[in-house]
């Protein structure tokens, strides 16, 4: 498969999320910033690099036979999800 194939399936699902406020919708601040009509991203679990790579997978492995993904969080922090 080409690089610019992958590229137009998981862009859009990364792009989602790329540079927003991520936060747990149980997270009191949600309610906060939704009353000051502050932008941000609900999710259902803990936004941890951690959780967000699983997330990601699993969106992502809808669409390709991936095994496993990378989530840079910094140049120095990453997490390697791999599904069993």
């Amino acid at each position: 498969m080409l690089f610019s194939d992958i590229d137009k399936i998981v862009e859009p699902i990364v792009k989602q999320y790329d540079h927003y406020f991520l936060l747990h919708d149980k997270d009191p601040l949600a309610e906060i910033l939704t009353l000051a009509g502050e932008p941000f991203i609900s999710l259902p679990f803990e936004t941890s690099a951690e959780n967000m790579a699983v997330w990601l997978f699993t969106q992502i492995k809808s669409h390709l036979p991936i095994k496993k993904i990378e989530l840079a969080e910094t140049k120095t922090s990453n997490v390697i999800y791999e599904a069993n």
